[in-house]
């Protein structure tokens, strides 16, 4: 065969009728073809017949590369190349913010977490997953409870859209069904372009707890919650030892713990945090943060031991 002519054969068995051409450097494989008895050449032509057409064009994927379809065949590389056709699906390791129950179920306390998404439209999705796998810290409490099942989370907008099985209305109490809300909203609201949180029941707009009232239209995070804190002792005593063996260490920071740990109260990465007063002898600090013109104190103690290399953890927070 002329290996300067064109070889073209109608694909019938693709279930299309354009043409797909072959580049001179597939003699070879056309020979073989021919060899094998699988294609009839004809003055440089290819008649490729119904039967065998699957045939030739899976071995000319393996051999060659396709581009579209029944498109033109792309040529193949050098003897020997082997071309890697794994998809390589791109994934990225992302911090991301949870929030889960504190001992007394008054504020919910930020977790720092590192997830592995391949879409980045499914962040939203994977921080309620990790919502429901519960907190990584055991002095903190799970938000949600086990047989609560997420059918979608949907993005529109500034709103993003959970949709839970019913089971998320048995959540029991006013202080639970309070966590359970603010762990959702606080954690989603962290994601850029999120304003607000629609909490649906298998499709509705109505979350019925019960004998708690209902929530019907999308929340924010935009209210600012001066509880008591009650500091926990216990917890105090596994962070100190953890920021003794190197982990977490900004805890050592009262600036940095009330930039982080504040976020309990409503705060986010976007205030202004300055630091007033810090009195190393005593153990405490005093960090002030403006939000929409109002001025908020938040006042920090070191629990475990004073001076340098003991954590700091909030004691309270106040508008001034």
């Amino acid at each position: 065969m002329n290996c300067s002519a064109s070889i073209r054969g109608r694909a019938y068995a693709l279930g299309c009728n354009s043409f797909f051409t072959f580049s001179a450097k597939t003699c070879s494989f056309w020979r073989l073809c021919c060899k094998q008895g699988i294609a009839d050449a004809t003055e440089g032509v290819m008649i490729v017949n119904r039967r065998t057409m699957l045939v030739l064009v899976l071995l000319a994927l393996l051999g060659v590369g396709v581009a579209g379809g029944c498109g033109s065949l792309l040529e193949a590389g050098e003897p020997g190349d082997s071309p890697d056709i794994t998809p390589d699906l791109p994934s990225d390791e992302v911090e991301i913010v949870l929030y889960f129950s504190d001992w007394q179920a008054q504020h919910v306390i930020p977790e720092r977490r590192s997830v592995t998404v391949t879409d980045e439209g499914d962040l939203p999705g994977e921080i309620v997953r990790q919502l429901l796998k519960g907190p990584a810290d055991p002095h903190l409490n799970p938000t949600l409870p086990e047989n609560v099942q997420v059918l979608s989370v949907e993005v529109e907008g500034d709103i993003v859209y959970v949709n839970f099985t019913k089971e998320v209305e048995g959540i029991a109490g006013s202080a639970g069904q309070t966590m359970a809300v603010q762990s959702l909203v606080f954690a989603l609201s962290e994601l850029e372009g999120i304003e607000r949180v629609q909490l649906l029941v298998e499709g509705r707009k109505s979350l019925e707890f019960a004998g708690h009232g209902v929530i019907e239209e999308p929340l924010t995070r935009e209210w600012i919650l001066t509880y008591p804190v009650f500091l926990d002792e216990e917890r105090a005593e596994w962070l100190q030892e953890r920021a003794d063996a190197g982990i977490e260490t900004f805890r050592m920071d009262p600036f940095e713990v009330a930039a982080f740990d504040g976020r309990m109260a409503g705060f986010t990465s976007d205030d202004a945090f300055v630091l007033e007063d810090l009195d190393a002898d005593a153990g405490t600090a005093l960090v002030t943060v403006e939000r929409d013109g109002e001025h908020y104190t938040i006042e920090l103690v070191q629990p475990v031991r004073t001076g340098d290399g003991g954590i700091w953890m909030i004691e309270s927070i106040h508008l001034r």
